[in-house]
């Protein structure tokens, strides 16, 4: 193998451990919720697999359907984040009229090592 190669190697391998990766460290998990009118409000988050400590997390719309005869008026927001998922709340107030929305949101922090492993294999 060239120096090169392992140069590049070395680099991917710096990264993977950098950006959590690999097993445990810093990691993002995302998703998207799809709403519609009749379920706008608060809405149960979880995470795939728990994280160490208590995430950052960000929600944003992603896609919308509303009525063009009124002013659209949507807020999305994350809270009580929790290690285990957080609730995703959208909110519209006044005369708004809104038929779906999407709400994207990624959850950034550490996870424990072992997260995900069945430690009472033999």
């Amino acid at each position: 193998m060239s120096r090169f190669m392992y140069a590049l190697l070395a680099l991917c391998l710096a990264l993977a451990i950098f950006t959590g990766s690999t097993h445990g460290g810093y990691v993002c998990e995302m998703g998207k919720i799809l709403l519609s009118m009749n379920t706008l409000g608060d809405k149960k988050v979880t995470f795939a697999t728990p994280f160490a400590t208590k995430p950052d997390v960000s929600v944003a719309l992603a896609a919308m359907e509303a009525s063009n005869t009124k002013n659209t008026r949507i807020r999305a927001f994350a809270k009580d984040i929790a290690t285990d998922g957080f609730i995703a709340e959208t909110l519209t107030w006044d005369d708004t009229i809104l038929y779906t929305v999407a709400v994207s949101w990624i959850a950034c922090g550490e996870r424990d090592r072992c997260a995900g492993m069945n430690h009472n294999q033999q």
